[in-house]
């Protein structure tokens, strides 16, 4: 279902932009300035995660975080949290997600102390993914 809503994207953005069927969707997206739906999506749950874990969304969403003592955590990463599910529909829904996603960025980002500056960094890195996705797929096609 996702792959046909992507696809309308990429279809709007070929009649906005005036390009040929067939033209990078990556190279498209950065000229136009958009990003994937994925992508999107992506930048949005961790930034309501985000609200939810610093208090700024309505608190009983805090109640579905778990306490880091309920948790059975790794040797390596004893600040993460993590949720451990059966099925891949529960590790896709929004907690196990975000955690799970949430424990993959730095840090520095987890730490930064404005919601503006924390979504701005989430752009920042999926511009500068989606730019050196551009400039490998531009080496592998010489």
């Amino acid at each position: 279902m996702m792959k046909l809503i992507e696809e309308v994207q990429y279809k709007a953005a070929i009649i906005v932009s005036g390009c040929w069927q067939g033209t990078s969707r990556v190279k498209l997206y950065d000229e136009l300035g958009w990003e994937s739906l994925a992508d999107r999506r992506w930048v949005r749950r961790l930034t309501t995660f985000y609200k939810i874990k610093n208090g700024i969304a309505p608190a009983y969403l805090s109640e579905h975080i778990p306490d880091h003592r309920a948790v059975n955590m790794s040797l390596r990463n004893r600040n993460a949290l993590g949720l451990f599910s059966r099925t891949e529909r529960y590790e896709n829904s929004f907690f196990p997600y975000c955690i799970n996603n949430g424990n993959l960025l730095d840090d520095s980002v987890k730490s930064i102390p404005s919601l503006i500056s924390f979504k701005n960094h989430l752009n920042n890195l999926i511009r500068e993914t989606l730019f050196l996705e551009y400039k490998i797929n531009l080496e592998l096609s010489y």
